[in-house]
């Protein structure tokens, strides 16, 4: 078991008896909020996506680092066709999902035949997704992988689907193929990537390079150095570079068979491996045990608070816990009524946060036609394969809408925390805080419409599967994303019913002269970009009305929680003035007894959180 298996089960193990002190103590909605807690740590995974253009090796890479050789499919032109999610399950089942919407159960020996150009050419048996569960111990961590066609490439759906969820994915690798320098499509990629992932999680500490097929590269250092310098150049001034691995996939897959330490050498998969675990490492020190460690923190107050409070008024001072618990009871009645002020704050904030989402909103569909009308206009590749282009509008469109959702759930559960902070409901009191000894999680709204937000992941084969047929990678997703769903599919649809009036007016020109291309480019896809906003800003409303009202019902369980705590605070003060000195004793014994072991949680609750920051910073955070 890894360091993180080792914590992820000892911090566990504290939720049931803090669960049951919980419920004896009838805290039922500090118990509620444990079991979300604990359910989200159990489910909790995390996604790697592994992309790049088409042939550069991707498949083989995803079967080198499983150690599971011959998994995907490995041809010698387009080999994937379809999005392939692996995850972990006990009992081995694969499906494939046709044009149709059915599902289809396979075996092993058939992946090729739906996943491989080669087994289906030009996919004619109409395959969209693969989705395969195995007993593989490198994913039983939580870890899903997910293999896509070739971005840019002839799969405009999947390419689309692929970049609106990019943002919510916690690593994305990019596989770029040694045996040629990076195109500038590439480069054109990565740099959307980059600038993607910083908006979205503040950091943009999840994108990860890898160089393949080094073992047939005569000059390894001349191509290392030259993708390293194309690298550099898109993040100037940040500080920091995108990592850039160099492997061999093929190297790999021959140590697997003979174990001759020189082809693992030569892979240099163990770089590859700490690179990519250290990644994820520290994304589950935050958004996994992070989250976790303080919801125990909480709970424990949560549970704790009344027992001292008592213990308190029947050994010094009657009355005055009493009394304070009485001031606290009637501020929680204020803010808890229907037109307390706080209700309007939080919708001005949330108008606040819409016009400057939509304003985001906006600017990054400007991005898209900027780079229509200044790059791809006057690009050969694009102006004489209008599909390509209409591929890269989708593409372009999709992410932003996915860094957009991104943002807005993010922000949205800001909004949440600044509140409990400014009002007293966020329960880390002590001094002693696990939010003081870790970087703040990935912020995650407990109970959220749908479901859980956190185990995204989880729905990854279902998101896609929306998205490529046409419900929307928002709406599967639930909870967190709603009416932004049915965006992507708005964007697509209007640049390909675009695209249509561009062919008639292509057939009826006799004209192969480059400005006559743009003209009718412009005339036929520049009507679109007005639509695509209005559909947006519908979208982007929707979602921010459902996110107010999932932070409304969140901040009515805080204010529950602490009504609970409150309430049986003045209950057992009320009871402890009026004991006698022999109830008193009988008391003080009864509440130490519970006191016992929820203080031994305490103490394993420090000392593991100062064991997952060590992780945190050994991963390199």
């Amino acid at each position: 078991m890894t360091d993180y298996d080792i914590l992820r089960e000892e911090i566990l193990e504290l939720f049931a008896p803090l669960a049951s002190a919980a419920s004896a103590e009838r805290s039922r909605q500090a118990g509620s909020r444990l079991a979300d807690a604990e359910r989200q740590l159990r489910a909790g995974k995390l996604t790697v996506l592994v992309c790049g253009e088409c042939n550069q090796g991707k498949s083989c890479l995803v079967n080198a680092l499983l150690e599971d050789p011959g998994l995907c499919p490995v041809d010698t032109y387009y080999a994937t066709n379809l999005v392939s999610v692996i995850s972990y399950g006990p009992d081995e089942r694969i499906d494939v999902t046709l044009d149709t919407g059915a599902r289809r159960l396979i075996t092993r020996k058939e992946i090729a035949r739906y996943a491989g150009e080669n087994g289906n050419p030009h996919n004619t048996a109409g395959a969209r997704l693969l989705t395969v569960v195995t007993p593989n111990p490198r994913l039983s961590s939580g870890l899903l992988l997910a293999d896509t066609p070739g971005v840019g490439g002839v799969y405009q759906a999947h390419t689309a689907a692929t970049m609106e969820f990019l943002p919510q994915a916690d690593v994305v690798v990019f596989v770029v193929d040694a045996t040629q320098p990076m195109t500038e499509s590439e480069l054109r990629f990565l740099r959307r990537v980059a600038g993607t992932l910083d908006s979205a999680d503040g950091g943009g500490d999840g994108l990860l390079c890898v160089l393949t097929k080094t073992d047939v590269v005569a000059d390894l250092t001349e191509i290392l150095a030259n993708t390293r310098e194309k690298l550099n150049e898109l993040t100037p001034g940040a500080g920091r570079s995108i990592p850039l691995v160099a492997v061999s996939s093929r190297a790999k897959l021959q140590y697997l068979t003979d174990r001759d330490p020189e082809d693992l050498e030569l892979s240099n998969f163990p770089a590859l491996e700490t690179a990519l675990w250290s990644m994820l490492a520290r994304r589950r020190c935050t958004a996994l045990l992070g989250a976790a460690l303080t919801a125990l923190d909480e709970g424990l107050t949560a549970v704790l608070e009344p027992l001292d409070t008592e213990r308190a008024v029947l050994v010094d001072t009657p009355g005055v816990g009493s009394v304070n618990a009485q001031a606290q009871q009637e501020r929680l009645a204020a803010l808890s009524s229907g037109d307390a002020a706080w209700r309007l704050e939080l919708e001005a904030e949330f108008a606040r946060l819409s016009e400057r989402l939509h304003r985001q909103a906006r600017d990054g569909l400007d991005e898209v036609w900027q780079h229509f009308d200044a790059e791809y206009l006057h690009d050969d590749a694009f102006l004489y394969d209008p599909d390509s282009l209409v591929g890269q509008l989708e593409s372009d469109a999709a992410l932003t809408v996915g860094a957009v959702r991104e943002q807005a759930v993010r922000r949205a559960a800001e909004i949440q925390r600044d509140f409990e902070v400014r009002n007293g409901l966020e329960l880390r009191r002590r001094e002693f805080a696990v939010a003081a000894e870790l970087p703040v999680p990935p912020i995650r709204i407990l109970g959220a419409v749908g479901g859980d937000t956190a185990a995204s992941a989880d729905r990854l084969p279902q998101i896609v599967e929306s998205a490529l047929y046409g419900a929307g990678i928002g709406a599967a997703l639930g909870g967190p994303v709603p009416g932004v769903g049915t965006v992507t599919l708005g964007l697509v649809g209007l640049v390909v019913g675009a695209w249509s009036g561009y062919m008639t007016v292509q057939q009826q020109s006799v004209s192969d002269d480059r400005r006559t291309r743009r003209q009718d480019l412009q005339t036929a896809l520049g009507s679109v970009r007005r639509s695509q906003e209005e559909r947006l800003d519908t979208a982007l409303t929707e979602l921010l009305q459902e996110l107010s009202r999932t932070v409304l019902r969140e901040l009515g369980s805080r204010l529950g929680e602490e009504r609970e705590r409150i309430r049986t605070t003045l209950e057992r003060t009320a009871a402890a003035a009026a004991a006698t000195a022999e109830e008193s004793t009988v008391r003080r014994e009864a509440i130490d007894r519970k006191r016992e072991p929820l203080l031994r949680v305490r103490e394993r609750v420090e000392a593991l959180t100062a064991q997952v920051r060590a992780l945190y910073e050994k991963a390199g955070g």
